[in-house]
């Protein structure tokens, strides 16, 4: 019943991974999945990672956590997940999400903070991967998404959602914020009510 302490995961080919604690689960090396489906629940914990470089390498990902995933902004508080191509994103949970796409692009199926905020940031494109546009891919309290190659990178396009498939986003209370950062454009809708807008940033793009 104790935080369940993950050191290494390796599978090959698409192969499913299952990690289910009754607390807390707590990442201690990279789990090695990249053409399969890995999915891993606190039942009354957080999902955390021990160190920055601990990354989830896998095509599906699902992360399940009554209270939240990752516990701040910085690096090593972060989730973190990696593909060559893309990661196909659920993440659930009561308090806030802190998570970082460190490679490929983020498809959000859906995201969801019952009881905080989401932080989202992803060094390729945030794109929606749920195929509904009647229900929010992400939602919150309050919604900070970053989209960002970083300078050394002119060739990559970072963007939030697109022209024809916007990310469909609830920031669920009326004192939560949006705020969004791209490299390559912004394409959201609210699907809910009024919004807060504290920034919206994009180099290039609309």
């Amino acid at each position: 019943t104790d935080t369940l302490q993950v050191n290494k995961g390796t599978a090959a080919g698409s192969t499913d991974i299952v990690i289910n604690n009754a607390q807390g689960v707590t990442i201690q090396g990279d789990i090695e999945n990249p053409s399969g489906t890995t999915t891993i629940t606190a039942q009354t914990g957080d999902i955390t990672r021990s160190l920055a470089q601990h990354d989830l390498v896998t095509a599906s990902l699902t992360l399940t956590a009554t209270t939240g995933i990752g516990t701040g902004t910085s690096d090593v508080n972060r989730i973190g997940a990696k593909s060559q191509t893309a990661t196909n994103l659920t993440l659930t949970a009561g308090s806030d999400i802190f998570f970082t796409q460190a490679s490929g692009i983020a498809n959000v199926r859906k995201i969801q903070s019952t009881g905080g905020s989401v932080n989202l940031l992803a060094t390729r494109s945030i794109a929606d991967a749920s195929g509904d546009d009647l229900t929010a891919d992400i939602a919150g309290q309050s919604i900070t998404l970053t989209a960002t190659a970083g300078s050394s990178d002119t060739t990559s396009i970072s963007r939030v959602g697109t022209s024809t498939n916007p990310i469909e986003i609830d920031v669920s209370t009326a004192a939560g914020a949006l705020n969004v950062s791209a490299d390559d454009g912004i394409y959201l809708t609210e699907l809910s009510g009024d919004l807060s807008v504290g920034q919206l940033l994009t180099a290039a793009g609309d």
